[in-house]
């Protein structure tokens, strides 16, 4: 009889789930409403008045042809309250034990699982780890811890893991990270700490990681974030109460870094109300670090509004600059903000499309656009334009589709037109 290799196989609380039961009865792969055990006892036929040995010998030698070919194992969703005992499995890669009630690691398990790459404990009952209990193994290469009580984490919780390549520990209630809790993980990659109450990374936080390419931190309580890696790295902090004032800060910063030769990526949320935003500076040209820093002065210095606007409308223009900043999206929105000149906008070469209506504009100003504008569409309605300067869309060679209606123009200059070569609709509705 030809032997087909068993590469997995799940147990939970109704079915076993296998590629290949050779011999046995079973539909699309399942062996339905008992248990493979339950069958196997149940089934194994032997002639008329053998003896139960020879019963149990037959049963023996299909369970050990089955397991010890044995790579995939999955017991989730079940009540386990402990690690099952393994040992025979020496094939065994990947073991997904989440959704049980486990709270200690057996040490002998991870004696005889020297195969075993991938271990997923997520959403279990760990709190902690004793030092006889770690998990300890130089084969695992990912280990999923999401969805515990580790509150707080011990220098040694992780020391037995040299090949660890990928961890996760998110949604745990972690609060602090002493800097020698992952001392050892050199071949680290991805770390998460997602859906956690981490407010603060120390300095040498990234020291002990020096392969570390991906830092998943979104929905944690950073309010400001200093970053101190020496090699290119992808940092999540979506979903972090991070202040306006830190966030000027943090562009700063990653624009330094930049300079340095070091490129980073950021996914950063502007507040708590959950603004998902990101942040590549990979995807700009390069520029000069001390222009950026002169333009975020001048931005937060800049804005200008009518006499009265209460200082949250201020705050809230230089937002939005820095949203879209942030997000390079092609399209800035700033309506309704009782604008009387437009800010400056001279590093969002990559706008294609500025709503600027319903403010108090007069004029413009074409030193407030990049040099390289790639602006196709202006939307200038309900204003307080009477008339425009020379040169004043010089800035906008790529102007296509210009909108000024509801507005006070008295007269169009011939000069209007010199610098719109591009310029396909005008629109000049109740001016």
């Amino acid at each position: 009889m030809h032997k087909r290799k068993l590469t997995s196989f799940k147990l939970d609380n109704f079915f076993i789930k296998s590629q290949c039961l050779q011999g046995l009865y079973y539909r699309d792969g399942f062996v339905d409403r008992r248990s493979y055990l339950e069958l196997l006892d149940d089934w194994v036929h032997c002639p008329e008045g053998s003896p139960v040995v020879s019963k149990r010998l037959v049963q023996s030698k299909i369970l050990n042809f089955l397991f010890n070919f044995l790579s995939c194992l999955n017991f989730n969703h079940n009540e386990l309250k402990t690690m099952p005992p393994l040992f025979f499995l020496s094939d065994l890669c990947e073991l997904d034990l989440s959704y049980n009630k486990i709270f200690r690691c057996e040490p002998s398990f991870f004696l005889c699982n020297n195969n075993l790459k991938i271990l997923d404990l997520s959403y279990n009952h760990f709190s902690y780890f004793d030092q006889d209990s770690c998990i300890s193994s130089s084969s695992i290469r990912e280990l999923s811890l999401n969805g515990n009580f580790l509150s707080s984490l011990k220098s040694f919780y992780f020391s037995n893991l040299p090949n660890l390549c990928h961890l996760d520990l998110s949604g745990n209630g972690i609060v602090d990270l002493d800097s020698k809790i992952f001392l050892g993980l050199k071949n680290l990659k991805t770390l998460s700490l997602r859906r956690n109450n981490i407010s603060i990374l120390s300095n040498d936080f990234f020291h002990n990681l020096p392969q570390l390419e991906e830092l998943l931190l979104d929905h944690n309580l950073f309010t400001s974030f200093e970053c101190h890696s020496d090699h290119p790295i992808f940092i999540g902090l979506f979903g972090n109460p991070i202040k306006l004032k830190y966030l000027v800060k943090l562009l700063e910063w990653m624009y330094l870094e930049r300079h340095r030769g070091i490129v980073f990526d950021l996914s950063i949320s502007m507040d708590s109300g959950g603004y998902v935003r990101s942040l590549s500076n990979k995807s700009s040209a390069p520029i000069q670090s001390s222009l950026f820093l002169d333009y975020l002065k001048q931005l937060n210095d800049w804005v200008d509004l009518d006499e009265g606007s209460p200082l949250p409308t201020k705050q809230m223009v230089r937002k939005v600059i820095l949203m879209n900043l942030c997000s390079l999206s092609d399209r800035l929105v700033l309506s309704f903000f009782s604008l009387r000149t437009i800010p400056p906008l001279t590093f969002l070469s990559h706008l294609k499309e500025l709503s600027i209506e319903n403010n108090s504009l007069s004029e413009i100003d074409p030193s407030v656009f990049p040099l390289d504008s790639s602006i196709s569409i202006l939307n200038l309605s309900n204003n307080k334009f009477r008339t425009f300067k020379p040169n004043a869309f010089k800035c906008l060679p790529k102007l296509t589709y210009l909108m000024l209606p509801f507005n006070k123009l008295d007269v169009i200059q011939n000069h209007f037109f010199s610098d719109l070569s591009q310029l396909e609709v005008l629109v000049l509705t109740s001016c």
